[in-house]
């Protein structure tokens, strides 16, 4: 241990060791918020017998480091009180939306490159915002939007979607969820009924596009389809800026959905190339 010649000398110390010791409560929150997805009830977020074998456990390590038993102990009480309060909202959080953070076939983020990726966009972010953002950016920047890119494969699954580089705007939204869902961001799939001159002329088709529940704004509507000349959709919470505007006979469907719709997987499972695709986009009836 260092001896100290003065008081300015001593706190310089302790003000360094403030920062290491703020670091890693802050390392130490990241994964409390992650034990909140394995909590099936309030019960198993207090935790109480773990509580005391981490309690335990710190005081041993006091007496063999030469640190104050009663201190660290006091120290550990609080800042695990602290931490319980803040893993309770979370886990509150997540049970109000659980139904759209599931894995499922299509949203396999069960897939280790997905998983992998969902980690490095999410690396020192602070907000579900900011990795929201990161996971939107990649999505609508680093994947093909196979009509623009006429991309002669049809993917559906997410983790295909991450294999081939590429997707349809409904497939491109099942990549995206997937990439929130991993990091605990509730996501779910809205459609738009819009006119598909682009591709064939008086033809309407569903447009697929996600809807975020960020912990400051709510739902918030994003298209990751990828942008080009006439395309601009941008990642502004609360502001909304999508892919397209809206004109005569087009319309928004209400409903924010847990999964994708039976007739997209259906058209994209079906439909392996880009010209079966065109011929065959996913639709309702009005």
């Amino acid at each position: 241990m260092q001896n100290c010649n003065n008081i300015e000398e001593v706190r310089i110390n302790i003000n360094s060791i403030d920062e290491e010791i703020v670091k890693l409560i802050a390392k130490r929150g990241h994964f409390v918020k992650q034990a909140a997805k394995f909590k099936n009830d309030t019960a198993d977020v207090k935790a109480s017998k773990r509580v005391e074998e981490v309690i335990l456990k710190v005081k041993n390590l006091a007496k063999t480091t030469g640190a104050n038993e009663v201190v660290v102990e006091n120290v550990y009480r609080t800042m695990i009180d602290s931490f319980i309060n803040a893993e309770m909202n979370e886990f509150e959080h997540l049970k109000k939306h659980d139904n759209f953070l599931k894995a499922t076939q299509i949203i396999d983020f069960d897939d280790s490159n997905i998983q992998k990726l969902a980690f490095e966009l999410s690396k020192d972010c602070k907000s579900d915002v900011e990795i929201a953002k990161n996971c939107f950016l990649y999505v609508r920047d680093n994947i093909n939007h196979s009509g623009d890119y006429k991309d002669d494969i049809t993917t559906c699954k997410a983790s295909d979607v991450l294999k081939y580089k590429t997707g349809w705007c409904y497939a491109k939204s099942h990549l995206l969820a997937a990439l929130l869902r991993v990091n605990s961001i509730p996501t779910g799939f809205c459609y738009q009924r819009l006119n598909c001159g682009e591709y064939k002329d008086d033809v309407y088709c569903l447009h697929g596009l996600n809807a975020i529940y960020l912990k400051d704004f709510g739902w918030y509507r994003v298209d990751a389809r990828g942008n080009k000349n006439s395309v601009d959709a941008q990642f502004n919470p609360p502001f909304e800026k999508l892919a397209f505007e809206l004109y005569e006979n087009e319309f928004d469907l209400p409903d924010i959905y847990e999964n994708p719709l039976d007739i997209v997987v259906e058209k994209l499972m079906k439909n392996k190339t880009y010209n079966e695709m065109i011929n065959d986009f996913p639709d309702i009836k009005i």
